[in-house]
Protein backbone atom coordinates (compact mmCIF):
# COMPACT_ATOMS: atom_id res chain seq x y z
CA UNK A 1 0.00 0.00 0.00
CA UNK A 2 0.90 3.38 -0.04
CA UNK A 3 3.61 4.80 1.75
CA UNK A 4 2.61 8.05 4.21
CA UNK A 5 5.83 8.93 5.93
CA UNK A 6 5.87 12.27 6.24
CA UNK A 7 2.35 12.87 6.07
CA UNK A 8 0.10 13.88 9.17
CA UNK A 9 -2.95 12.68 10.19
CA UNK A 10 -5.74 13.57 12.43
CA UNK A 11 -8.01 10.96 13.72
CA UNK A 12 -11.44 12.01 15.53
CA UNK A 13 -12.97 9.21 17.65
CA UNK A 14 -9.96 6.92 17.66
CA UNK A 15 -9.82 5.64 20.90
CA UNK A 16 -11.68 2.26 19.69
CA UNK A 17 -13.63 -0.13 17.49
CA UNK A 18 -13.25 1.14 13.59
CA UNK A 19 -11.70 4.34 14.62
CA UNK A 20 -8.60 2.89 16.73
CA UNK A 21 -8.06 0.67 13.77
CA UNK A 22 -7.83 3.44 11.37
CA UNK A 23 -5.80 5.11 13.26
CA UNK A 24 -2.93 2.60 13.39
CA UNK A 25 -3.61 1.66 9.92
CA UNK A 26 -2.35 5.20 9.26
CA UNK A 27 0.41 4.74 11.51
CA UNK A 28 1.18 1.47 10.10
CA UNK A 29 1.60 3.41 6.41
CA UNK A 30 4.32 5.74 8.07
CA UNK A 31 1.85 8.83 8.78
CA UNK A 32 2.30 10.89 12.34
CA UNK A 33 -0.86 10.60 13.55
CA UNK A 34 -2.61 12.35 16.15
CA UNK A 35 -5.28 10.43 17.52
CA UNK A 36 -8.08 12.60 19.12
CA UNK A 37 -10.84 11.43 22.14
CA UNK A 38 -12.74 12.77 24.60
CA UNK A 39 -10.31 10.96 27.18
CA UNK A 40 -6.75 10.39 26.76
CA UNK A 41 -6.22 8.29 30.03
CA UNK A 42 -7.07 4.32 30.44
CA UNK A 43 -4.88 1.30 30.62
CA UNK A 44 -2.91 1.14 27.87
CA UNK A 45 -2.87 -2.79 27.97
CA UNK A 46 -6.62 -2.68 26.97
CA UNK A 47 -9.04 -1.81 23.81
CA UNK A 48 -10.69 0.85 24.93
CA UNK A 49 -8.82 3.77 25.25
CA UNK A 50 -5.98 6.12 23.73
CA UNK A 51 -3.65 5.25 25.65
CA UNK A 52 -4.08 1.59 24.45
CA UNK A 53 -3.92 2.94 20.96
CA UNK A 54 -0.65 4.79 21.38
CA UNK A 55 1.16 1.87 23.03
CA UNK A 56 -0.14 -0.20 20.56
CA UNK A 57 0.93 2.24 17.58
CA UNK A 58 4.44 2.59 19.41
CA UNK A 59 5.41 -0.98 19.96
CA UNK A 60 5.09 -1.64 16.09
CA UNK A 61 7.19 1.13 15.33
CA UNK A 62 4.44 3.87 14.50
CA UNK A 63 4.11 7.40 15.31
CA UNK A 64 0.86 8.11 17.19
CA UNK A 65 -0.05 10.80 19.89
CA UNK A 66 -2.60 11.00 21.51
CA UNK A 67 -5.31 14.68 22.22
CA UNK A 68 -8.13 15.10 24.09
CA UNK A 69 -11.03 16.81 21.92
CA UNK A 70 -14.72 16.93 22.37
CA UNK A 71 -16.95 17.44 19.19
CA UNK A 72 -19.54 18.56 20.98
CA UNK A 73 -17.11 21.56 22.19
CA UNK A 74 -16.43 24.05 19.02
CA UNK A 75 -13.49 25.31 20.96
CA UNK A 76 -11.55 21.65 21.74
CA UNK A 77 -11.98 20.98 17.89
CA UNK A 78 -9.89 24.44 17.20
CA UNK A 79 -7.68 23.83 19.81
CA UNK A 80 -6.65 20.09 18.42
CA UNK A 81 -6.18 20.93 15.34
CA UNK A 82 -4.21 24.39 16.08
CA UNK A 83 -2.03 21.95 18.83
CA UNK A 84 -1.25 19.37 15.65
CA UNK A 85 -0.09 22.20 13.06
CA UNK A 86 2.14 23.99 15.93
CA UNK A 87 3.80 20.27 17.02
CA UNK A 88 3.76 18.56 13.81
CA UNK A 89 4.19 21.52 11.45
CA UNK A 90 0.58 20.88 9.48
CA UNK A 91 -2.04 18.49 8.66
CA UNK A 92 -2.07 16.31 5.33
CA UNK A 93 -5.22 14.06 6.36
CA UNK A 94 -8.14 14.07 7.99
CA UNK A 95 -10.48 11.35 8.81
CA UNK A 96 -13.53 12.37 10.71
CA UNK A 97 -14.84 9.35 12.24
CA UNK A 98 -16.00 10.74 15.60
CA UNK A 99 -20.13 10.38 15.60
CA UNK A 100 -22.80 11.52 17.94
CA UNK A 101 -24.08 8.06 19.63
CA UNK A 102 -26.37 6.19 17.33
CA UNK A 103 -29.66 6.06 19.07
CA UNK A 104 -32.68 4.18 17.65
CA UNK A 105 -36.15 5.86 17.66
CA UNK A 106 -40.04 5.61 16.04
CA UNK A 107 -39.78 7.50 12.32
CA UNK A 108 -42.44 9.96 14.69
CA UNK A 109 -40.91 10.19 17.65
CA UNK A 110 -37.69 11.70 16.97
CA UNK A 111 -37.82 15.23 18.90
CA UNK A 112 -36.36 19.00 17.67
CA UNK A 113 -33.50 18.39 20.05
CA UNK A 114 -32.52 15.08 19.52
CA UNK A 115 -32.26 16.22 15.17
CA UNK A 116 -30.65 19.46 16.69
CA UNK A 117 -27.60 17.54 18.57
CA UNK A 118 -27.31 14.87 15.88
CA UNK A 119 -27.04 17.42 13.14
CA UNK A 120 -24.40 19.42 15.27
CA UNK A 121 -22.06 16.50 15.94
CA UNK A 122 -22.25 14.56 12.85
CA UNK A 123 -22.56 17.56 10.09
CA UNK A 124 -21.21 20.14 12.25
CA UNK A 125 -18.39 18.81 13.89
CA UNK A 126 -16.81 17.44 10.58
CA UNK A 127 -17.62 20.99 8.88
CA UNK A 128 -15.80 22.25 11.87
CA UNK A 129 -12.84 20.42 11.92
CA UNK A 130 -12.79 20.64 7.22
CA UNK A 131 -13.05 24.20 7.65
CA UNK A 132 -9.80 24.17 10.29
CA UNK A 133 -7.50 21.77 8.42
CA UNK A 134 -8.30 22.76 4.76
CA UNK A 135 -6.41 26.28 5.22
CA UNK A 136 -3.32 24.30 6.42
CA UNK A 137 -3.33 21.64 3.45
CA UNK A 138 -3.53 24.03 1.05
CA UNK A 139 -0.40 25.61 2.37
CA UNK A 140 1.28 22.14 2.54
CA UNK A 141 0.22 22.02 -1.23
CA UNK A 142 -3.22 19.55 -0.60
CA UNK A 143 -4.57 17.20 1.51
CA UNK A 144 -7.10 14.33 1.84
CA UNK A 145 -10.08 14.16 3.84
CA UNK A 146 -12.24 11.09 4.64
CA UNK A 147 -15.19 11.43 6.22
CA UNK A 148 -17.13 8.12 7.61
CA UNK A 149 -20.87 7.53 6.43
CA UNK A 150 -23.29 4.67 7.16
CA UNK A 151 -25.55 1.99 4.29
CA UNK A 152 -28.34 3.91 6.44
CA UNK A 153 -28.29 7.38 4.19
CA UNK A 154 -28.67 5.56 1.49
CA UNK A 155 -31.93 5.92 0.12
CA UNK A 156 -34.60 3.80 2.42
CA UNK A 157 -36.55 0.74 0.70
CA UNK A 158 -39.42 -1.61 2.49
CA UNK A 159 -38.13 -4.30 4.29
CA UNK A 160 -34.42 -3.40 4.80
CA UNK A 161 -32.57 -2.99 7.89
CA UNK A 162 -31.55 0.51 7.75
CA UNK A 163 -34.72 1.36 9.30
CA UNK A 164 -35.03 2.78 13.14
CA UNK A 165 -32.53 5.33 13.02
CA UNK A 166 -33.91 8.50 11.31
CA UNK A 167 -31.90 11.35 12.90
CA UNK A 168 -28.72 9.62 12.56
CA UNK A 169 -29.05 8.15 8.93
CA UNK A 170 -30.32 11.48 7.60
CA UNK A 171 -27.40 13.36 9.25
CA UNK A 172 -25.22 10.78 7.21
CA UNK A 173 -26.94 11.79 4.07
CA UNK A 174 -26.01 15.18 4.86
CA UNK A 175 -22.61 14.64 5.64
CA UNK A 176 -22.38 12.90 2.35
CA UNK A 177 -23.49 16.19 0.51
CA UNK A 178 -21.51 18.04 2.34
CA UNK A 179 -18.18 16.20 1.08
CA UNK A 180 -19.39 15.95 -2.69
CA UNK A 181 -19.29 19.87 -1.46
CA UNK A 182 -16.80 20.42 -0.22
CA UNK A 183 -14.67 18.03 -2.75
CA UNK A 184 -15.82 20.57 -5.37
CA UNK A 185 -15.17 23.57 -3.70
CA UNK A 186 -11.56 22.46 -2.79
CA UNK A 187 -10.71 20.83 -6.36
CA UNK A 188 -8.39 23.37 -7.79
CA UNK A 189 -6.26 23.64 -4.23
CA UNK A 190 -5.42 20.24 -4.26
CA UNK A 191 -7.70 18.72 -1.32
CA UNK A 192 -9.52 15.76 -2.24
CA UNK A 193 -12.73 14.94 -0.28
CA UNK A 194 -14.88 11.32 0.02
CA UNK A 195 -16.84 9.51 2.53
CA UNK A 196 -16.74 5.67 3.04
CA UNK A 197 -19.01 3.60 4.95
CA UNK A 198 -17.23 0.91 6.92
CA UNK A 199 -19.92 -1.98 6.55
CA UNK A 200 -22.37 -3.15 8.87
CA UNK A 201 -22.26 -1.58 12.13
CA UNK A 202 -23.12 -4.66 14.25
CA UNK A 203 -19.88 -6.24 12.51
CA UNK A 204 -17.65 -3.51 13.55
CA UNK A 205 -18.50 -1.86 16.26
CA UNK A 206 -18.11 -4.33 19.59
CA UNK A 207 -15.73 -3.26 21.76
CA UNK A 208 -12.69 -4.61 23.24
CA UNK A 209 -11.93 -6.08 20.07
CA UNK A 210 -9.18 -6.55 17.32
CA UNK A 211 -10.71 -5.61 13.97
CA UNK A 212 -8.59 -6.90 10.47
CA UNK A 213 -6.29 -3.77 10.05
CA UNK A 214 -5.81 -4.96 5.95
CA UNK A 215 -9.61 -5.29 5.66
CA UNK A 216 -10.70 -2.05 7.45
CA UNK A 217 -7.48 -0.12 7.11
CA UNK A 218 -5.98 -0.53 3.42
CA UNK A 219 -9.13 1.55 2.28
CA UNK A 220 -8.40 4.07 4.85
CA UNK A 221 -4.88 4.27 3.36
CA UNK A 222 -5.38 4.75 0.07
CA UNK A 223 -7.86 7.58 0.39
CA UNK A 224 -5.42 9.13 2.38
CA UNK A 225 -3.36 9.00 -0.48
CA UNK A 226 -5.40 10.68 -3.30
CA UNK A 227 -5.61 14.29 -4.53
CA UNK A 228 -8.28 15.50 -7.11
CA UNK A 229 -6.04 15.91 -9.42
CA UNK A 230 -5.78 12.32 -11.35
CA UNK A 231 -7.07 10.56 -7.67
CA UNK A 232 -10.29 9.99 -6.13
CA UNK A 233 -12.41 13.06 -4.87
CA UNK A 234 -16.29 13.94 -4.07
CA UNK A 235 -16.94 10.26 -3.99
CA UNK A 236 -19.36 8.06 -1.46
CA UNK A 237 -17.13 4.74 -0.88
CA UNK A 238 -17.60 1.67 0.59
CA UNK A 239 -15.55 -0.58 2.33
CA UNK A 240 -16.92 -3.62 0.91
CA UNK A 241 -16.22 -2.49 -2.75
CA UNK A 242 -12.39 -2.06 -2.13
CA UNK A 243 -10.30 -3.76 -4.95
CA UNK A 244 -13.68 -4.62 -6.62
CA UNK A 245 -15.59 -1.45 -8.06
CA UNK A 246 -13.03 0.84 -6.72
CA UNK A 247 -9.18 0.86 -5.77
CA UNK A 248 -6.05 -1.37 -7.20
CA UNK A 249 -6.92 -5.24 -8.12
CA UNK A 250 -5.61 -8.34 -6.01
CA UNK A 251 -3.32 -10.43 -8.19
CA UNK A 252 -5.57 -13.11 -5.73
CA UNK A 253 -8.52 -12.86 -4.09
CA UNK A 254 -8.07 -12.04 -0.06
CA UNK A 255 -8.95 -14.69 2.18
CA UNK A 256 -11.04 -13.24 4.99
CA UNK A 257 -11.96 -14.42 8.44
CA UNK A 258 -15.83 -15.60 8.64
CA UNK A 259 -16.50 -12.11 10.14
CA UNK A 260 -15.56 -10.62 7.60
CA UNK A 261 -17.24 -13.24 4.96
CA UNK A 262 -20.28 -12.42 6.86
CA UNK A 263 -20.57 -8.91 6.46
CA UNK A 264 -20.03 -9.61 2.23
CA UNK A 265 -22.77 -11.57 2.13
CA UNK A 266 -25.02 -9.05 3.68
CA UNK A 267 -24.34 -7.35 1.14
CA UNK A 268 -24.63 -9.56 -1.44
CA UNK A 269 -20.68 -10.57 -2.33
CA UNK A 270 -19.06 -13.68 -1.90
CA UNK A 271 -16.38 -13.46 0.38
Amino acid sequence: MHDLSGKVAIVAGASRGIGRTYALALAEAGARVVALARTVDGDPSKIGSLAEVVATARAAGGDLVASACDIADEASMVRAVRETVASHGGVDILLNNAIWPIRGFDALAVTLEEWAVTFKLNVGGAYVFMREVIPHMIARGGGSIINMTTASAQTSQPGTTNHGYPAYAVSKAGLERLTTYFAAEFADRNVAVNAISPGNASRYMRGGRELDRRFWGEPIVHLAWQRPQGGISGQVLHTYEFARSWGPKPAAPPQWDEQITAMLRDFGIAG
